[in-house]
């Protein structure tokens, strides 16, 4: 009987130690998910912040392409408007005398007399 009682007793101690062993196992696996949790979580907020940067990014893009082509049309506005001002002084350049002093041969600049 002494026998079987010290086989129980080993039997018992090594099962013991296995369940010991299993559960420090089992610790070690729940600390690393609820660190792989942690950094999910971390990842998750950064792509949110990351997309609504992206969103800025293109609304201020958007914003840019309208400013351009607002200018592209005001500058084209103001190419006709000057056309249009240089044609109509043509003719009133023509009725004019010309007000410019000659230059002698000289060098000096004055108005003939």
């Amino acid at each position: 009987m002494t026998a079987a009682a010290n086989q129980v007793s080993t039997a018992s101690q090594s099962l013991a130690e296995g369940a010991s062993e299993q559960a420090s196992s089992l610790e070690e696996t729940s600390a690393s998910l609820e660190e792989t949790a942690s950094m999910t979580k971390r990842n998750a907020e950064n792509a949110r912040q990351a997309n609504e940067f992206a969103k800025q990014a293109r609304a201020a893009a958007d914003k840019s392409v309208g400013d351009m082509q607002t200018m592209a049309a005001a500058m084209e506005a103001i190419k006709g408007s000057s056309n249009d001002i240089s044609r109509s002084s043509r003719p009133l350049m023509k009725l004019l005398p010309n007000q410019h002093p000659r230059v002698e041969r000289g060098g000096g600049s004055r108005p003939r007399r």
